[in-house]
Order: C-alpha cells, then sequence, then structure tokens
C-alpha cells in the first residue's frame, strides 16, 4: 500500500485543476471531462499536468488518491 500524504500543506490547486479532478474522481475519461466541462481534452490534460507537478505525482491514479488523502478537493 502506498502512502501518499503530503507534509506540505501549501499545495493548493485552482478552480480549473479542481474541476478537472472533480469530474475524473467520478469515473469520466478525459475526453468526457473536457465535454462537460465545455473545453478541449487537451486543456483537461494541462490542469491535470499541473496537478502532477504540483503534488509530484506521476499518473492520473497516483494524483487523485494524493488529492483527496490531503483534502485538497
Amino acid at each position: 500500500m502506498y502512502d501518499f500524504v503530503c507534509a506540505d500543506s501549501s499545495i493548493s490547486l485552482t478552480k480549473a485543476e479542481k474541476e478537472a479532478l472533480h469530474y475524473l474522481m467520478q469515473g469520466d475519461t478525459q475526453a468526457q471531462a473536457a465535454v462537460r466541462l465545455g473545453i478541449s481534452e487537451r486543456s483537461v490534460n494541462r490542469r491535470l499536468e499541473s496537478v502532477r507537478r504540483k503534488t509530484k505525482c506521476k499518473s492520473t491514479i497516483e494524483t487523485v488518491v494524493f488529492v483527496l488523502q490531503n483534502r485538497l478537493i
């Protein structure tokens, strides 16, 4: 079992990043999240890349777990 809890409480997510994560956590693909948000799939990917950089996560799944464990949204 991996523990993704962060000691750095200074991480904050933008509204746009939170919106993209919200749909992924509901089970949508990036393409489905893009349709729901009315943006391109590339824009969704950029938002997720930004979150991965902030959290130092390597995958979308790891990022979602990290965000949930650290109550970032």
